[in-house]
């Protein structure tokens, strides 16, 4: 049992570091719903340091279910739906990682803020792990629907501009509510 969470956690951090793809990731649902509630529990909390125009649960269900949902469009497109499981716990496994680092670096932003000091390095080591991010994210989309490297960019930033942009939206609708 040990061994095999090891095993599972070894491959998500090849993920993150560009070194695997879904594929090497188990088909089950069980799985897939033990990434989603520390995934969703890390949007929680990221959104309290980051976000204050949202309630930090309605941000965390938006952002869970509109990675799923992306997730299922982008296998749908090339009719690889077998393989959602193993990309949507790619994405969610490497999403809590990675959200890790980020909860880390947006809570040194915020005593920085609080101790108004310089807010340089903390705001670049966000700017590299928002390029790591979507780097991850480009790699697990290129695995997972067999594209290029290239292609695999531009439906990741294709991801990324329609979230910020639905953010966004949903961030005016609280603020004037």
């Amino acid at each position: 049992m040990v061994s095999a969470v090891s095993r599972f956690i070894s491959t998500l951090v090849d993920i993150c570091l560009l070194r695997a793809g879904p594929q090497q990731l188990p088909h089950s649902s069980s799985v897939l719903a033990l990434c989603l509630i520390p995934y969703f529990a890390l949007g929680v909390a990221i959104a309290k340091l980051s976000i204050p125009y949202f309630e930090p649960v309605i941000f965390a269900a938006f952002d869970t279910g509109l990675m799923l949902l992306f997730v299922w469009f982008m296998l749908s497109f090339k009719g690889y739906y077998s393989r959602f499981n193993q990309t949507a716990i790619a994405l969610a496994g490497s999403g809590v990682l990675l959200g890790l680092v980020a909860w880390v670096l947006l809570s040194w932003q915020a005593s920085v803020v609080g101790a108004e000091q310089n807010l340089t390095v903390p705001s670049l080591l966000l700017l590299f792990h928002l390029v790591w991010n979507l780097a991850v994210i480009s790699g697990i989309v290129r695995h997972a629907i067999s594209i290029s490297v290239s292609w695999a960019w531009g439906v990741t930033l294709s991801y990324f501009f329609l979230y910020m942009i639905m953010i966004r939206l949903i961030a005016v609708v609280f603020s004037q509510g």
